[in-house]
């Protein structure tokens, strides 16, 4: 297993990254972070401790000074006014990536352990372009390519979600992975958003490990006023 996971490549220059290991430790946590998971599995909250680490890292970074990142009622940490940013865990390792609001109007990272993501559940999650890519597959590929779309089709609806306010499902995009430069197309197959121009993300695959990012340049910000904020896992 790598000693630490390397995301800075996923990302333009403008994102800071912040990556660390899940561990027994649990970091500290401000009082009104510790309310959010109070009630929380000891897991559950070694997990939200270690993101809002990650968090705190990268905020901090940006200048942000003390900061504090309470949930909000849809699950979302409360990123501080300007600053848009993702925060994402597997079991084993938690992320988090933000970068001030002028540079970028939406970030989106996942993080998935590939034994963890069953071939089972391919019809759910993938369209019938995604799954004429699996035909023919070993098990081992297959398996990798259902968890790298499942994770960037996540890292996608982070991305999407914050900025237009709008929920979509597995079978709302399309992911077309480009192996020989690490990165993935995004096909919208739904009217709802008014994305004008064509998104690409970015994967890493590392110790049975798979991190997607993926974001929006700031053209793409509605006229009306983004909510600044990243769905939390």
């Amino acid at each position: 297993m790598p000693a630490l996971l390397d995301i800075r490549g996923l990302f333009p220059r403008d994102v800071v990254c912040a990556v660390r290991r899940i561990g027994s430790r649990t970091p500290p946590l401000h009082p009104r972070e510790q309310a959010a998971v109070a009630r929380a599995v000891p897991r559950r909250q070694r997990e939200f401790a270690a993101g809002r680490a990650c968090a705190r890292a990268v905020l901090k970074k940006l200048g942000v000074a003390n900061p504090v990142l309470a949930k909000k009622t849809d699950g979302s940490p409360a990123w501080p006014h300007g600053i848009v940013g993702s925060i994402a865990h597997s079991t084993t390792w938690c992320a988090a990536a933000a970068a001030p609001a002028h540079a970028l109007c939406g970030i989106g990272l996942d993080i998935e352990t590939i034994a963890r993501v069953h071939c089972s559940i391919a019809r759910k999650i993938m369209t019938e372009p995604e799954l004429r890519m699996l035909a023919g597959a070993d098990p081992q590929k297959a398996q990798t390519l259902l968890c790298l779309v499942f994770s960037a089709k996540e890292a996608v609806y982070k991305c999407l979600y914050p900025v237009w306010g709008i929920r979509l499902g597995f079978h709302d995009a399309v992911i077309m992975p480009h192996p020989a430069h690490c990165r993935f197309d995004v096909r919208l197959t739904t009217s709802k958003l008014p994305v004008r121009k064509p998104l690409v993300g970015s994967y890493l695959i590392c110790g049975g490990t798979i991190v997607t990012g993926i974001s929006v340049p700031p053209e793409e910000k509605p006229s009306l006023r983004p909510r600044l904020f990243s769905v939390d896992t």
